[in-house]
């Protein structure tokens, strides 16, 4: 075993995707998320952290920050190699994971790929229940807090000596999120921080002011205006934005998927801001559920459109591209990641369009659900960690030479998967 403690990166750091840290304490080994990288190449369909079994066999207890697929849905893997402990998470997290999980098996089948664990390993997976607040797991005290990122995701925050917290993880975390409320974490003397637009200062109100003219122009001219989304967080987010500050002449439709979510999550006050609407605000949107009123909406003049997921790789979402693709008065918006050898990547290079006939106008529009560098440059000030290893960036804008380096004034660490750091 190595010499403790010590964090290794297992995917994640220096890249986006495939979260997955190892902490080796006094007290235990311990697990960090467990997600997934979605990659698409003619040999490969997508990316896992990488874990071993004799790794896997020094595992005690996995924590789990949200149930996004970079984050929970490679945890069936750590069954495959043996693991038989427990998986500690929010009840909303916990309850939505297993959707994820299942949501990432059926891509990899329908893009003809392999995975590395079965569905029996899938069935294995054992959640148990982490309240928001302290707590003690054999020889570790855990403190979490809202994340700000989805409903249900956390902190956390670790110690296993009697005085302080030695290390924070961010897991995926806004401190400005439209509708998701945040907790201000403890000092700790190590972070593992996201910093997914590492290199970019992000002004929330201005991009949601520009979505809002978009949508108002396209109601205005009767085009239609595409914004595939996650069917929860930024997607509810968009949702809600948007019905309260677009007027009559536009008609919003969404996925019925976001429409329920949303609903849930306005019922679910404990994890929201105190400014959000009445849940019947929602009664203004038209649900969107056969393919049929996918194709109804398209034809509708001054129609929005929330379709999932955020990368178009669903049918529904490649259903209304489609529809709307040859006309240059269309416009689709990408808010968030999207990955190499998805639709929704494809759509961001010109070549591409140009090669598939693509005429509707195509924008990238970040609505932030992340940390950029001056949140990353306040959360360090904050923590007062004398180590802090950035993850969900390339390298390259986390490293010495970046504007995120720059706004710290102190030496962040960019660990490559498969390289560790002692604490």
């Amino acid at each position: 075993m190595s010499r403790l403690p010590r964090l290794t990166a297992l995917g994640g750091s220096a890249e986006n995707g495939r979260n997955c840290y190892l902490l080796e304490t006094p007290s235990g080994s311990i697990l960090l998320d467990c997600g997934v990288k979605r990659i698409v190449t003619p040999d490969h369909v997508g990316e896992y952290p990488l874990l071993n079994r004799e790794i896997v066999a020094g595992i005690q207890a996995v924590f789990l920050s949200h149930a996004h697929e970079d984050h929970c849905a490679a945890l069936p893997l750590l069954y495959a190699l043996g693991y038989e402990g427990f998986v500690y998470g929010s009840p909303e997290t916990i309850a939505s994971a297993g959707q994820m999980i299942e949501k990432w098996m059926t891509f990899v089948r329908k893009q003809g790929g392999t995975l590395p664990y079965s569905s029996a390993d899938a069935s294995k997976v054992r959640y148990a229940a982490l309240a928001l607040g302290s707590s003690t797991l054999g020889g570790l005290r855990a403190m979490t807090g809202r994340s700000g990122h989805t409903v249900g995701s956390m902190w956390i925050a670790l110690g296993w000596k009697e005085e302080g917290f030695q290390l924070f993880y961010s897991g995926d975390m806004c401190t400005c999120a439209a509708s998701l409320a945040y907790d201000a974490p403890p000092e700790c003397d190590a972070a593992v921080l996201n910093c997914a637009y590492a290199g970019q200062i992000l002004n929330q109100d201005e991009q949601y002011d520009t979505l809002i003219t978009f949508a108002k122009e396209a109601a205005c001219s009767g085009s239609c205006l595409l914004l595939p989304v996650p069917p929860t967080g930024r997607g509810c987010d968009m949702l809600l934005r948007l019905i309260r500050h677009t007027g009559d002449d536009a008609q919003v439709f969404a996925a019925k998927s976001i429409i329920t979510n949303t609903g849930k999550m306005m019922k679910n006050r404990k994890w929201l801001r105190d400014s959000l609407p009445e849940e019947t605000i929602l009664r203004r949107v038209r649900p969107l559920e056969t393919h049929e009123d996918y194709k109804k909406a398209c034809s509708c003049s001054g129609s929005i459109l929330l379709v999932t997921d955020g990368m178009l790789t669903t049918e529904e979402g490649q259903l209304c591209l489609r529809l709307l693709s040859d006309s240059a008065q269309n416009r689709v918006l990408i808010s968030g990641h999207a990955a190499p050898g998805t639709l929704g990547g494809n759509l961001l290079d010109a070549a591409w369009r140009s090669d598939n006939a693509i005429a509707m106008q195509v924008g990238k529009l970040i609505i932030k659900v992340h940390l950029d560098d001056r949140d990353a440059a306040a959360m360090q000030k904050h923590l007062h960690a004398h180590k802090t290893v950035f993850f969900h960036s390339p390298a390259e804008n986390c490293e010495s030479t970046s504007a995120l380096y720059a706004q710290l004034g102190a030496e962040g660490i960019c660990l490559k998967p498969g390289t560790s750091l002692p604490l």
